[in-house]
Order: C-alpha cells, then sequence, then structure tokens
C-alpha cells in the first residue's frame, strides 16, 4: 500500500472517532439536564449527520486501500480493520433509530429523542465512549508505528515528487520540503497524544493534518 493511503485512512478514523466522542458526551449531557433533549436537539442531529458522514469517508478509504495487487503491512491492515470497526459502530446507532422509528411510526427526529431519553442509559453511553477512547488510542499506536517503518517508503515517495518537481520544472519546492519536514517528524508529534488523550478539536486538527499529506501528494502527482 502506498503509504499515504493508509495516512489517509487514519485521518478519517480520526474524524469518525472525533465525531463519536461529541455524540456520546452530549448523550450524558442531555441525560443529566434540566432541558433534556430539546434545548439541544439541533446540536445533536449535527454531531449525528457528521458521524454519518464520517463513516462513509471511512468506507471510500478503505476502498482504496483495498485496490487491486495492492499488498498491505500488518500495521497497515490494522488500520482498515479499525475503520471497519468504526463503520460498525455507526451502523448500530443508526440502525437503532431506524428500528425505533419503525416500529412507532414515527419520524428520525422522534425516534432519537426516545433512544436518547428512554433505552440509552448513560452507562452504555459510558461504555460506548470508553470503547471510542480505546479505539483512539490503538489508532495512534499503529499511526507511530506506520510512520516510524515507513520512513523509508515516505522518503522514496517524496524523493519522486521532488524529483518530478525538478523536471518539470514545477515551483513547489518550498511546500515538498515542509511536507517532507512534517512527516520526518510526525512520530514526535503523535507520541505525546498516547499519552494524554487529546480533545475532539485536537483529533480534527490532527485529522486534518494526516488528510492534507495525502492531498498535497495527489495533487502534486497529478501537475
Amino acid at each position: 500500500m502506498d503509504p499515504f493511503t493508509a495516512v489517509s485512512l487514519a485521518g478519517n478514523i480520526l474524524q469518525f472517532l472525533a465525531s463519536a466522542r461529541s455524540v456520546y458526551k452530549q448523550l450524558n449531557q442531555i441525560r443529566s439536564s434540566v432541558g433534556g433533549f430539546t434545548e439541544k436537539q439541533e446540536e445533536m442531529l449535527s454531531l449525528a449527520s457528521d458521524l454519518e458522514n464520517a463513516s462513509e469517508r471511512i468506507a471510500s478509504s478503505s476502498r482504496s486501500s483495498q485496490a487491486a495487487g495492492m499488498t498491505m503491512t500488518s500495521t497497515e491492515k490494522r488500520i482498515r480493520e479499525l475503520g471497519d470497526e468504526c463503520q460498525q459502530l455507526s451502523r448500530e446507532l443508526q440502525e437503532h433509530i431506524r428500528t425505533k422509528a419503525s416500529k412507532d411510526r414515527s419520524s428520525l427526529l422522534r425516534a432519537s429523542t426516545s433512544i436518547i431519553m428512554g433505552t440509552w442509559k448513560l452507562p452504555e453511553a459510558d461504555k460506548k465512549l470508553k470503547r471510542l477512547m480505546d479505539l483512539q488510542k490503538t489508532l495512534f499506536k499503529l499511526l507511530l508505528a506506520h510512520v516510524s517503518d515507513q520512513q523509508a517508503s515516505f522518503g522514496s515517495a517524496m524523493a519522486t515528487l521532488i524529483e518530478q518537481n525538478r523536471r518539470l520544472e514545477i515551483n513547489r519546492a518550498a511546500e515538498l520540503k515542509q511536507l517532507k519536514a512534517a512527516i520526518a517528524g510526525a512520530a514526535d508529534s503523535f507520541r505525546p497524544l498516547l499519552s494524554n488523550p487529546p480533545t475532539e478539536d485536537v483529533l480534527r486538527s490532527t485529522s486534518e493534518r494526516l488528510l492534507s499529506w495525502g492531498q498535497q501528494t495527489a495533487l502534486l502527482q497529478r501537475e
């Protein structure tokens, strides 16, 4: 597998984890609040939509990682399996809502309200949140292993881009130098996140950084 493909998949998984953590934290806040679901329904629906979109992006990245003839390291396979697990978590929540809506002949919004205020107990939300935190820690371990083990592959890919930049006289030298330095220092930036669990905002910014690597290299390869 191209080393950037696994990084992009990991970036999409991080986006999912950030959205899922926000959903389950919101569940706890709603269950604990006096105002209940009504005050927060728009925010909750927005988070649920983010969760579904993130799940779809994981599916797309996962399909790319399974391209014909593409071999994967054990770390890359585990990252893909982690993506599959996140998709399953998303499907479980969506199916629960759809089933409740059908049974009650109600809208998805009313079904969501019923589930959150009724069948979704705090211990269950806490359990899901803990599972997400475990997945997050595992992903950072895998990312750390991937960027450390694949430095040679990253270096080779960057050397090809640098040579292409020189041969085609495309003035992207500064951009390539910055990207190369970011990849080289990635392991050091990921390591603290193992001992100090990041907030959802930090997860999203880390995700954006990982996805930008793949987007930059794809753009440069097309030029």
